[in-house]
């Protein structure tokens, strides 16, 4: 009798600490308690004190369970903290499916949301990532790469209602449209100065033509008035170029006592600088003149002096 009065007591201390949460405790003093009622056949004792280890065992599952889903969260935010999203989303994956197997619908509503604010992260992270790219290439001066790479980033960012960062890079796309047109420019107008150096006047006209009418578009009136000037000065030089043309000719001919050919020559070149305004050329190439009806009067007289 009095084993029997132990085993009650050991009954009674694994309910206490049962319901102190003590579950390892209590397992032990249900398991001594046990013991003793089989030792004396009790059977409802038996049956009871195996429907509370059974209890427990579940306790400290769920307990084991509970621990584990914690332990993979706190990996999981590790990965969130270093920016690895897949990982962290795989890890929140496992802790859901433990979760979901304890019905523990709270945690798993916790664990979708936090999922999908990785995946919205990991997107805009993206989206980031294309703006980075976008700076480097425009750098480069790689104008349609860097316009792609906003164009990614906008598309995300539109996905998301994001405005703030919409606006912001609808203007850095505006910025290399601008950019890329300013370059363009600048670019023509290099090789008009190239085409001007090298007597290529027709081409040099085209090129800075060319870039003035981006700058206009531009509303660059001062560098659209640059062109403007640079332009008159290629048509000048074109002109100019063709009266030494005419005058080079004109010593060819005089060299060749072809006096009235080289007078009409002359005369071509004489017009050209007058109306450039070179006086000196103009008063120069009338002493070629002078010189070549001269020459050209000294011959006839030669000439019939021989015949007579």
């Amino acid at each position: 009798m009095t084993r029997i009065l132990k085993g009650k007591d050991y009954e009674r201390e694994g309910t206490e600490s049962y319901n102190s949460a003590a579950y390892s405790e209590a397992k032990q003093k249900y398991n001594l308690a046990l013991e003793i009622y089989r030792e004396f056949s009790l059977q409802d004792e038996v049956k009871k004190i195996d429907q509370q280890l059974k209890k427990i065992d579940e306790k400290l599952s769920n307990d084991d369970q509970n621990k584990k889903i914690k332990e993979i969260r706190a990996e999981a935010n590790e990965y969130l903290q270093i920016g690895d999203y897949k990982s962290a989303i795989n890890k929140y994956i496992e802790a859901k499916v433990i979760s979901s197997n304890l019905g523990l619908t709270k945690e798993v509503s916790e664990i979708n949301n936090k999922i999908k604010q990785i995946n919205n992260r990991s997107i805009i992270k993206k989206a980031e990532e294309y703006e980075d790219t976008a700076a480097i290439q425009l750098n480069k001066q790689n104008f349609s790469e860097a316009l792609f790479n906003y164009k990614q980033a906008e598309k995300i960012y539109s996905e998301y209602g994001l405005s703030d960062r919409i606006s912001k890079v609808r203007e850095k796309v505006k910025s290399v449209k601008e950019i890329k047109l300013l370059t363009e420019a600048e670019n023509k107008e290099e090789l008009g100065d190239r085409q001007f150096d090298n007597q290529k006047y027709e081409q040099a006209i085209s090129s800075y033509q060319q870039a003035q009418e981006i700058y206009k578009n531009a509303q660059l009136e001062t560098k659209a008035n640059k062109l403007g000037e640079k332009i008159i000065s290629v048509e000048v030089a074109k002109t100019f170029n063709k009266a030494k043309e005419y005058e080079k000719l004109g010593d060819q001919l005089a060299g060749e006592e072809n006096y009235k050919k080289a007078v009409i020559n002359y005369k071509q070149a004489q017009g050209i600088y007058s109306k450039v305004n070179k006086l000196k050329d103009f008063n120069r190439i009338q002493e070629k003149i002078d010189k070549a009806k001269n020459e050209q009067k000294g011959f006839f007289e030669r000439l019939f002096s021989l015949k007579e």
